[in-house]
């Protein structure tokens, strides 16, 4: 065998071999990017599952902390919005004509204890004078300092309060819901 028939056979060989490598070297690249490309897919999808579940947390702990924000200030603004009601009523108490105030005090007078010292406003004391000059059951006294119309009763062991702004007060506790539910029926 010549020189150049052993070289042109080793150049074969040589060749043979560089494309059995390459092919080879091909194969395992394209096994290891399929298998990169797979575990691409796989950690996407994880990914994605503990994006889904990170955003259901916070779903879950961000709307109903916000409901109750809401909530909050909605109940902040209703009450706002009862004791503006209750300030309301007391004023208009306040300015209420001396002919119903002489009404309501007959009234008043009839369920009051009939004994004791009767406290009033110094500007309602002619008026409860007069109410109460048939009976000699109360010692009317007028140096009080409480604004607002009404009086008190109050004997040895026992005090009622006819002030207004007390009625309304003890009224107003006990008819709260019934005033929610009109001012707010429709929430």
């Amino acid at each position: 065998m010549s020189l150049e028939a052993i070289l042109s056979n080793v150049e074969k060989t040589g060749n043979d071999q560089s494309e059995s490598i390459q092919e080879a070297t091909k194969k395992e690249i394209a096994e290891k990017l399929s298998e990169t490309k797979k575990i691409g897919k796989e950690i996407e999808k994880e990914g994605k599952e503990a994006s889904s579940k990170i955003v259901e947390q916070m779903e879950r702990q961000q709307i109903p902390a916000a409901e109750l924000e809401v909530r909050r200030r909605q109940l902040d603004i209703q009450r706002q919005i009862l004791e503006e009601t209750h300030r309301e009523v007391i004023e208009k108490l306040n300015d209420i004509d001396e002919s119903m105030i002489k009404k309501i005090y007959v009234k008043l007078l009839m369920k009051a204890p009939q004994e004791g010292v009767l406290r009033c406003r110094e500007i309602d004391s002619k008026m409860m004078n007069e109410l109460t000059s048939d009976s000699e059951c109360w010692l009317i006294d007028t140096k009080q300092t409480f604004d607002g119309p009404g009086f008190i009763v109050e004997g040895d062991d026992f005090r009622v309060d006819y002030r207004f702004e007390t009625l309304v007060g003890d009224m107003w506790q006990d008819k709260l819901s019934e005033v929610n539910g009109v001012l707010f029926e429709n929430e």
